[in-house]
């Protein structure tokens, strides 16, 4: 989506608000979900919109990549580019009230993967362990 809009995050953000780049996001997704044999990584605020969900949920495994706040601000960094994180005086306590309020999305995900204290190279086969599982399951 950066690359089409021509510009970060944080510049979509700043420039046409939220509301403006969640737009953008759900018609990126819209797209992305069409495709076969793709692996989409969203961010964490694309899951919380009800039609992005649906989208999701019915266009593949959907893999929800959890972690705690703590975890997410120290992978982050202070400087993260993450406009609903950067600048607040709490990062964690803002990075933890974001998480709450997107719990009920993340927990509809097909398949959970825990990453706190993982490595990537553990986390992507947990990721393919819980893909083949579920395809198996189904």
């Amino acid at each position: 989506m950066t690359r089409a809009a021509g510009q970060p995050v944080a510049d979509i953000f700043a420039a046409e608000g939220e509301a403006g780049f969640r737009r953008r996001e759900a018609d990126a997704l819209r797209e992305a979900a069409g495709r076969r044999q793709a692996v989409i990584a969203t961010g964490g605020g694309a899951a919380c919109r009800e039609d992005n969900l649906a989208a999701m949920l019915a266009a593949g495994h959907v893999v929800a990549l959890a972690v705690s706040a703590e975890e997410a601000i120290r992978r982050a960094g202070a400087s993260s580019g993450r406009p609903l994180l950067d600048g607040k005086a709490d990062p964690v306590a803002a990075a933890r009230a974001l998480l709450d309020a997107r719990r009920t999305f993340y927990e509809r995900a097909h398949v959970r993967i825990d990453t706190d204290g993982r490595t990537p190279a553990d986390i992507a086969d947990a990721v393919l362990r819980g893909v083949r599982t579920r395809r198996e399951e189904s």
